[in-house]
């Protein structure tokens, strides 16, 4: 009997090794087994961008799939939250040397973490030993609860020291509740933070900055945080968006230089807001400005006859939404900016009447009569009441000098 059950066993182990060697020869022959590591590895990449936490799994799968995973470093460049704690050790070492992707964002809406795993999380990503490697760092949640437990995390990582991120080419927050989380990072290259706070001062690697407000009605600016602005001596581009009140108003001191400011937008800024904003930050070196009322809970035309927007080296111009403005601010403002190649006017009240203020000679201190903006090359117009017949008339009060213009009324 016992021969019996020793043979038995024999066989079934010997059917075992049998079964797996047909499993190898199959996996051999099957049309994912013959395509170039390559490819493989570009699979294996498309994969891990849609399952975080999968990666580590495929390394599972055989021996060959198990090669061309751990000999790609580029696979385990990207970090993501959704991967099992313990594997994130994992991912930093077989990155190799690698430039580093740090990803929080929840898959689904009823994703849940707890503070400790953010925790976790952040310690091991952000050590002292990683952060020169870190070229890109996106937070992207939702959830006002998240938003919350990522900002008590994060606020308990750099509770001894903010941390200097001066490698980043990329950064972006987008919080549901408002922080300071911007305050404790030294930032560089390309940054967009909403519900954030500000970036800390002097970030002199820092050359894009988009501010931007959550879901909440109202969004406040320190004058202060306004004023920090201009210690970014390399900021190249300026967004704000969605600031309702500028609270703790104190004497605006001088503006520092920020020779380096070519590209400014500021989107459904509050009229006062924005006024002061303007006259407070030094913009002498704008070459392109988008002013953007729409949504605005006030009508901008008390004060917009007197905006500042005197920029002397202003190429590019957009204004949007600006429905209440009459005749004589129109012309006060183009007036202003003799340098503009570029115009563009949406769903505003520039019509017929002030489409003919560029058609028509003006005073100049040093000539009797010329055009306004002189050197206007683009004209374009979308949503506005603007007749072809005045377009035709700039079109040729213009002559040889030419204007392309482009027109989308409504």
């Amino acid at each position: 009997m016992r021969d019996t059950t020793r043979a038995q066993a024999s066989l079934l182990a010997q059917i075992d090794v049998l079964d797996s060697f047909i499993f190898q020869a199959r996996a051999q022959v099957a049309p994912i087994g013959s395509l170039p590591t390559e490819v493989l590895s570009i699979i294996f990449s498309f994969y891990a961008s849609l399952h975080p936490q999968g990666l580590n799994t495929l390394t599972t799968v055989c021996r060959f799939w198990r090669y061309v995973a751990l000999n790609d470093p580029r696979l385990w460049s990207t970090i993501s939250i959704q991967i099992n704690p313990k594997y994130v050790p994992f991912y930093l070492s077989r990155s190799k040397s690698l430039p580093l992707h740090i990803r929080i964002q929840p898959i689904s809406p009823l994703e849940l973490w707890s503070t400790n795993r953010i925790t976790y999380f952040l310690q091991k990503t952000l050590a002292p030993s990683e952060r020169k490697r870190i070229h890109s760092f996106d937070v992207t949640i939702p959830s006002r609860l998240m938003s919350e437990r990522f900002a008590d995390a994060f606020y308990q990582f750099t509770e001894h020291e903010p941390i200097s991120l001066e490698h980043l080419t990329w950064i972006n927050i987008e919080l549901s509740c408002h922080s300071h989380i911007a305050d404790e990072i030294t930032l560089a290259g390309s940054a967009t933070l909403v519900a954030a706070g500000y970036p800390a001062p002097q970030c002199p690697k820092l050359h894009s900055l988009a501010i931007r407000s959550p879901s909440e009605p109202c969004y406040l600016l320190i004058s202060h945080q306004l004023y920090q602005l201009t210690t970014h001596s390399a900021l190249h581009t300026l967004e704000l968006t969605d600031i309702r009140i500028i609270t703790n108003l104190a004497p605006q001191p001088v503006s520092k230089s920020m020779p380096s400011l070519k590209t400014v937008r500021f989107r459904v800024i509050e009229p006062p807001a924005l006024r002061y904003i303007l006259e407070s930050l030094s913009m002498q070196s704008v070459e392109t400005l988008m002013l953007d009322f729409s949504d605005t809970g006030q009508p901008e035309s008390h004060f917009t006859s007197t905006l500042p927007v005197d920029f002397p080296n202003l190429k590019s111009l957009s204004l949007i939404g600006l429905f209440t403005m009459d005749h004589s601010g129109w012309k006060n403002i183009l007036s202003q900016n003799t340098g503009i190649e570029e115009l563009a006017c949406e769903s505003s009240s520039f019509g017929d009447a002030e489409l003919g203020l560029l058609s028509s000679l003006s005073p100049n201190p040093t000539e009797s009569h010329s055009l306004l903006l002189p050197a206007l090359k683009y004209l374009q117009m979308q949503n506005l009441l603007i007749s072809w017949e005045s377009v035709a008339a700039l079109q040729m009060a213009r002559g040889a000098s030419g204007i392309r213009v482009s027109l989308h009324s409504r």
